[in-house]
């Protein structure tokens, strides 16, 4: 993934997840320490992209890296 193209914030959250794989979207608020609306703003983004995938189970969201097969 070339970081360069995202940003600054966007980058961290694909660092924290290259390095914890599967992760809940409030651990990531916790980690970061940013508000909820900018992670989920950073998180939709991303998803835009192709970059993350987002999984809701009941009212947890659960975000992920995509596989390189997977990236459009």
């Amino acid at each position: 993934i070339d970081l360069s193209l995202f940003s600054p914030r966007q980058q961290d959250i694909i660092k924290i997840l290259e390095e914890k794989g599967k992760i809940t979207q409030k651990e990531l608020e916790t980690i970061m320490k940013i508000p909820k609306s900018s992670i989920s703003r950073n998180i939709q983004t991303l998803v835009i992209k192709g970059v993350i995938q987002k999984e809701s189970v009941g009212l947890t969201n659960y975000i992920s890296l995509k596989s390189v097969e997977h990236r459009a």
